[in-house]
């Protein structure tokens, strides 16, 4: 059994033989599913680290895998490296980011048969999280990143688990963050290493490592702490729950405090008409008599 990789034109980059073996593990790959990377230096292409697979084959006891060169991205620890920075001085809770999970594996037997892998733990197992997804970053420890994954499987909106993300969390992303509705999977929160963490590609279609301009808006921030915080700490949404309630105890009591100080005033208003309506009637009716033309005046010539 062997496994040989091609360029495009169907020039060997190189190959890898397996002797002896009854089975051995071969990339999952299938047509216009995700992109699946690998990470391999030929010494035809010794610039070329990534690599897009195109197609896979099976042509007796040979898989022949077909490759493309990809973007030269670098993951955000070799990027610090390269600033002299620490991973903590780009990523921010919140931030969206690219994680490449890495993909499932198939078992390929001498005997022709090829299956999911469900048994090599030194690959993806099913269930395991995988492919290179959007991720949104909830917190950095050294070479650790812990990362809320987003999909856009249809049925997710079904799950009181799985939080939509609005598309104004992807305006400054390419366009393709943006065609499907995206959850974030409160129930598959990951910790990976640092160096599965890329910047996701931008308006302009490039990969940079601008991370600050990626990032949840306020609104989706706030819905997805909430359902955190309701998932994981329940402690926490009872003593929100009992915030908002005095909170909207308090918003009554000063309404009906505004409303009596209101109808005070009202009163007030009209004891002042009164009170300047029997002025103006003491004025005319002391004039008419001769009396004086002040209240003062007035007072003093009846009591005289």
């Amino acid at each position: 059994m062997e496994v040989i990789f091609t360029d495009a034109e169907n020039n060997e980059l190189g190959r890898i033989k397996h002797s002896e073996f009854v089975e051995t593990l071969i990339p999952s790959f299938r047509q216009n599913t995700h992109d699946m990377f690998l990470k391999h230096i030929f010494a035809s292409k010794p610039t070329v680290k990534n690599w897009l697979i195109e197609d896979l084959k099976i042509e007796d006891s040979s898989a022949i895998i077909f490759l493309s060169a990809s973007d030269p991205t670098s993951s955000v620890v070799n990027f610090a490296e390269s600033q002299n920075k620490k991973i903590e001085y780009y990523l921010k809770p919140f931030n969206v980011i690219e994680v490449d999970f890495g993909f499932y594996n198939d078992l390929w037997n001498t005997d022709g048969t090829i299956r999911r892998n469900d048994r090599a733990h030194t690959g993806l197992l099913s269930g395991e999280m995988h492919k290179r997804r959007p991720c949104i970053v909830l917190s950095v420890r050294g070479d650790c990143v812990q990362v809320l994954p987003l999909s856009t499987k249809e049925g997710l909106e079904h799950d009181p688990k799985c939080i939509p993300i609005t598309s104004k969390s992807f305006t400054r992303l390419a366009p393709r963050y943006r065609e499907k509705q995206s959850f974030a999977l409160l129930e598959m929160i990951q910790t990976v290493s640092a160096r599965r963490v890329f910047p996701p590609r931008n308006e302009n279609f490039k990969f940079e490592h601008i991370y600050n301009i990626f990032r949840l808006t306020g609104e989706d921030k706030a819905n997805l702490k909430k359902a955190l915080a309701e998932q994981y700490n329940k402690d926490i949404i009872f003593k929100l729950d009992d915030m908002e309630r005095q909170n909207e105890s308090l918003r009554q009591e000063k309404q009906t405090i505004f409303k009596s100080r209101n109808a005070i005033m009202e009163e007030k208003t009209a004891l002042q008409k009164e009170l300047d309506d029997l002025k103006e009637f003491i004025l005319k009716f002391g004039n008419d008599l001769g009396a004086g033309n002040s209240l003062e005046e007035i007072l003093s010539y009846y009591q005289n």
